[in-house]
């Protein structure tokens, strides 16, 4: 062999040798990546895992409050309807006429503060419950705008 073809084959040599380098690095970076992905795919099903739990618990929160909500006004207006009805009756009573006024005042005044402390709290509760979830409270809406999502019913539609 001639030293021409000795170098050829030394340079081919190298080349065969820098070429495996090569390709023993590439496939350890393509194992890495592989790796890499594997764990960011399992973070991905995780992340949808906790959004879908925070979403039901949203859902739930939403719920309670509202049949908190709807439960202490029809609970207020069927009481309330009832003491009209009996205060009516006592008030036709010229007897118990001065009388019933007064306890009628008394009890529309207690009354009224029982529900508004419960509405209170359960706003409080609601607040406290969204905060605990990671949620921000609902923007203030006006009368209207909560009349027509109370017609709805539907947690998704409300703002």
């Amino acid at each position: 062999m001639d030293l021409l073809s000795l170098v050829a084959a030394l340079l081919c040599l190298a080349a065969v040798t820098w070429a495996g380098y090569a390709n023993a690095l590439a496939q350890r970076r393509m194992r890495e990546l592989s790796l890499q992905l594997q764990a960011d795919a399992a973070r991905l099903v995780e992340l949808r895992y906790v959004e879908e739990v925070r979403r039901q618990m949203e859902e739930a929160q939403w719920l309670t409050e509202r049949a908190v909500e709807v439960g202490t006004e029809t609970v207020r207006k069927v009481h309330m309807g009832i003491s009209g009805a009996t205060f009516g009756i006592l008030g036709a009573i010229p007897v118990t006429r001065d009388t019933a006024r007064i306890v009628r005042h008394t009890h529309d005044l207690i009354s009224e503060s029982v529900y508004g402390s419960i509405r209170t709290s359960n706003k409080v509760a609601g607040r406290l419950g969204r905060s605990a979830i990671g949620l921000h409270a609902p923007k203030r809406r006006n009368r209207r705008d909560r009349l027509a999502d109370d017609s709805k019913g539907d947690p998704a539609d409300r703002d």
